[in-house]
C-alpha cells in the first residue's frame, strides 16, 4: 500500500464528523459539515501557513474562530461572499483576514482578485448550495481552470440534493452524452460516477455520490487526479450533500 493511500485511509478512521460542531445560526448540522472541512485541512495540509478560501456565514463569519482555534492565522484565510456590505463586516470583525473579496466565487477566481493577487491556494470549501445547474458547472469550471489553486489542492463542495431535472448539464466533459436538461441529467450523474469515483469506494453509491461524482469530474477534465475524501449529507432549509477531495496537479 503507497504512503498515499495509507493517509488517506488513516484520515477517514480517525477523523470521523464530529458528534457536533460550533452553532452557525441555529443549524449544528451546517456546522458540522463545516467543522469537518477545517478539521481536514488541520490534518491533511502539508504546507506552512496554508491559503484557505472559504465561503463563510454571511453575517458573522463564525469559522474564523473555528480556523484559529485549530491553529490557522487570519492573514492566511480569505473569506469570499458577492455582497460589499457583508464584507465589510468581516473586515471589522476580522481586521486581519488575508482578503475578502466582494466578488462571486467564481469570478475571483478565474480573473478577479483572486487570479490578479498571485496567491496560491492550498483549499478551498466551496459552500455553493445551489442544484447542479448550468451556473454551479460554470462556477466550478472557473474554478478548475483558474491559476490560484497549487497542484495539490483540498477541495470541499456543498451543493443541494437534487432538484437537478429542472436544468441542464450540458458540458460533454461531464456527462459523456449530448443530452442535456431532464433526459440526460441522472445519465451524466451516473456516467461520472463510474468513471471517476466509484472504484475508490469511498462516497456512497446511488444519486448523491453521483452528484459529488459529477461535480469533482470537472476537476479531473482540468487535468487533476481526483482522491475523494468523505461525503456527507444534512438538512437545512432543503437537503444539502457535501463532499471533500484531494486533488493533484498533472497527475489525472
Amino acid at each position: 500500500m503507497s504512503n498515499r493511500t495509507e493517509e488517506i485511509r488513516s484520515f477517514e478512521l480517525l477523523n470521523r464528523a464530529p458528534k457536533c460542531g460550533y452553532d452557525l445560526i441555529g443549524n449544528p448540522n451546517k456546522a458540522e459539515s463545516r467543522d469537518r472541512f477545517w478539521k481536514t485541512c488541520k490534518r491533511l495540509l502539508r504546507c506552512k501557513n496554508p491559503k484557505i478560501v472559504f465561503m463563510p456565514e454571511k453575517e458573522t463569519a463564525l469559522e474564523v474562530p473555528l480556523a484559529e482555534s485549530l491553529g490557522f492565522c487570519q492573514e492566511n484565510l480569505i473569506a469570499v461572499n458577492e455582497s460589499a456590505g457583508i464584507v465589510a463586516k468581516w473586515r471589522k470583525a476580522y481586521p486581519n483576514l488575508f482578503d475578502t473579496c466582494g466578488d462571486e466565487i467564481g469570478r475571483t477566481f478565474a480573473f478577479g482578485k483572486l487570479a490578479k493577487s498571485g496567491v496560491k491556494i492550498d483549499a478551498v470549501n466551496l459552500d455553493l448550495c445551489g442544484n447542479f445547474s448550468d451556473e454551479t458547472e460554470a462556477t466550478l469550471i472557473d474554478v478548475a481552470h483558474s491559476d490560484p489553486p497549487k497542484d495539490r489542492i483540498l477541495i470541499s463542495i456543498t451543493l443541494l440534493k437534487g432538484r437537478e431535472s429542472s436544468q441542464k448539464l450540458t458540458s460533454q466533459d461531464i456527462s459523456g452524452t449530448e443530452k442535456g436538461g431532464r433526459q440526460g441529467v441522472i445519465e451524466a450523474l451516473a456516467f461520472a460516477a463510474s468513471r471517476t469515483w466509484n472504484a475508490a469506494g469511498i462516497f456512497p453509491e446511488g444519486k448523491n455520490g453521483d452528484r459529488m461524482a459529477a461535480a469533482f469530474s470537472i476537476f479531473a477534465g482540468a487535468g487533476f487526479r481526483v482522491t475523494p475524501l468523505y461525503c456527507g449529507t444534512y438538512q437545512s432549509t432543503s437537503p444539502m450533500i457535501y463532499g471533500a477531495a484531494i486533488c493533484e496537479r498533472g497527475k489525472a
